[in-house]
């Protein structure tokens, strides 16, 4: 589904379902107004930066905020979008908690021209070979997030499937390893 940037917004979620337009907030518009990703990408010069994240990152703010902090994922979204906006680039915002929504999504930032991925892909870190090979499949570079610090955590939670891949790993920073993802990034696509 594709919409001219004069449109209203694509009228999606801000965390859209597997089956759902992708779409992303500039921050010069209000809250509510998204627009079409791939019509910004054909009028602008701006590079272009997915936010991946995977299982109950959607419950961020009210899942063990001991561990997580009080920030939702809504609020993380918006201050990332915002500080690339400020900096000419443009940053894309994907959630779900199935590894297959996860792997589509990278699979299709491909073929979308995305330049880099900050992805907390959850649980899956531990487990996923197929997030692993799609990352590797896709070959666009990417950055490895976790708001914990994950080698405090439970021993299972200490091997990533990602970690040789990634440009980067951020571990414990809280959901300031985000931004010092995306601050890597754009530093690093100069």
């Amino acid at each position: 589904m594709r919409r001219d940037v004069s449109s209203s917004g694509c009228g999606e979620a801000v965390r859209p379902s597997e089956n759902a337009t992708v779409c992303f907030q500039t921050a010069s518009l209000p809250e509510t107004d998204y627009l079409d990703f791939y019509a910004i990408k054909e009028q602008t010069d701006m590079k272009n930066i997915l936010l991946i994240n995977g299982p109950n990152l959607n419950l961020l703010g009210t899942r063990e905020p001991q561990i997580y902090g009080a920030d939702t994922l809504a609020d993380v979204e918006r201050r990332l979008i915002e500080s690339a906006a400020g900096r000419g680039v443009a940053v894309q915002c994907f959630q779900s908690n199935s590894e297959g929504g996860l792997v589509d999504r990278i699979h299709a930032a491909r073929d979308e021209g995305v330049d880099a991925v900050i992805i907390n892909a959850g649980a899956y870190t531990h487990t996923s070979v197929a997030i692993r090979d799609a990352l590797a499949g896709v070959a666009i570079p990417f950055v490895e997030v976790h708001i914990s610090n994950v080698h405090r955590r439970e021993p299972f939670r200490h091997h990533s499937y990602l970690s040789d891949l990634a440009e980067g790993v951020i571990v414990g920073l809280g959901v300031y390893g985000y931004e010092a993802a995306l601050d890597f990034l754009i530093r690093r696509q100069g």
